[in-house]
């Protein structure tokens, strides 16, 4: 496990940038952490970099589940960007039909287009159970924290 700390903005943004050379096709992105430590901030960052317009970028807290295209990554990606603060549990996760995403790693191609690739990015991950995840995807999980020294607010990122 490896850990870092964030100490502002821009230590969180070049976080992400290195976080990029890291993802791949059929990648799922756990990132867990309480309310304000910066995962939607985060996430924002991490789709600024795959040239997500900023005015397309916000946060599914309602809507469960957003998807976003971009060409930076190895082929043409699709990037489902779900947060689950809004779950009670697993049942109501199933029930969203949002499983489906886990199920192919790519989605199927318009005529005369190649199949595009998968990010799925969650934020609240810790609301479902660890056996949830599918074990067939590329997981790199991402726990936020609040680490206080000498009265600052610094972030605590722990990744495996």
């Amino acid at each position: 496990m490896e850990e870092r700390l964030i100490y502002n903005l821009v230590d969180l943004e070049q976080f992400a940038k290195a976080l990029l050379a890291k993802l791949n096709s059929k990648q799922l992105l756990l990132i867990s952490g309480p309310l304000g430590v910066g995962k939607t901030q985060l996430v924002q960052f991490l789709l600024n970099e795959l040239n997500v317009p900023k005015n397309q970028i916000s946060s599914p807290t309602f809507s469960l589940h957003h998807t976003y295209d971009s060409k930076q990554l190895h082929k043409d990606t699709t990037i489902h960007h779900l947060d689950l603060y809004r779950l009670l549990n697993e049942e109501e996760f199933e029930s969203t039909g949002l499983w489906d995403l886990f199920l192919e790693p790519t989605s199927t191609p318009v005529k005369g287009e190649s199949p595009r690739e998968s990010l799925i990015i969650i934020e609240w991950a810790e609301k479902l159970p660890t056996h949830f995840w599918p074990k067939n995807w590329n997981q790199i999980k991402i726990i936020m924290s609040f680490f206080n020294d000498s009265g600052t607010e610094i972030r605590k990122l722990q990744i495996e």
